[in-house]
């Protein structure tokens, strides 16, 4: 008994760490360094106009005024709604550079993030955050981008595929219907009187009688045949 009860308390503390092990978010108030400058470009949005379900890249330039060099680590992001931004619907990858900036030097580096297909297109608030390390080991952290973005919906052109293969497995649906209301009926159908009536109908009727002479008749071999049979038909009359 006491075995089992301390099975169940090693398992109830392993679960409380492991929720908040989960809680441990890498979005956290890091403070910056107040010596890291950030710089961002959309190359292929500049009007910060990103088409829903297609990554989007940004290109971040990271100038060190320290004089002591930084490791810069990764940069993530998330996308929140523009009426509570302490609310996030997702988080982005995170991206892993480990590339250091001497001091007074600059460094660029891309990050690509995705804006869902699923969400409704409409304007959304977007924070993207560098984190890099000092050499001390203590991390920092810069929000480089903190604005709002338009998610618009790309067109899909004259040929939508998910609505053809929709159409595909209605009209699939429908023939599988069809066949089994067919097959439920077809005893009933064969079974009726109007079916048997009919059936035997077109059993009684005879079939017509093929005259294998009527080919010849008018011919020459058909003149040849008559004078043929006519003398054995004047020996029978005697």
């Amino acid at each position: 008994m006491s075995k089992l009860f301390f099975l169940l308390l090693a398992s109830f503390i392993f679960a409380f760490v492991g929720v908040n092990a989960q809680n441990e978010h890498p979005l956290t108030n890091l403070p910056p360094s107040g010596q890291i400058s950030t710089g961002v470009y959309f190359p292929e949005h500049p009007n910060k106009k990103f088409p829903t379900g297609e990554l989007a890249k940004v290109a971040v330039n990271i100038r060190n005024e320290a004089n002591k060099a930084y490791n810069i680590t990764a940069i993530m992001g998330s996308i929140h709604p523009i009426s509570d931004p302490s609310v996030y619907f997702y988080n982005f990858t995170q991206q892993i550079y480990l590339q250091v900036v001497k001091p007074d030097d600059e460094l660029t580096v891309e990050y690509s993030f995705l804006v869902h297909r699923e969400l409704p297109p409409r304007d959304y608030l977007v924070a993207l955050t560098v984190f890099y390390e000092e050499p001390t080991g203590a991390f920092r952290a810069t929000t480089f981008f903190n604005s709002t973005i338009d998610a618009v919906e790309v067109s899909k052109g004259l040929f939508d595929f998910q609505l053809f293969f929709l159409f595909v497995m209605f009209l699939a649906v429908l023939a599988g219907v069809a066949f089994l209301m067919y097959d439920y009926i077809e005893p009933y159908v064969k079974a009726s009187p109007v079916a048997v009536k009919a059936k035997k109908s077109t059993a009684a009727t005879p079939a017509p009688v093929r005259n294998d002479d009527e080919w010849v008749s008018g011919t020459q071999y058909a003149k040849f045949v008559k004078r043929r049979d006519a003398p054995k038909a004047s020996s029978k009359s005697n």
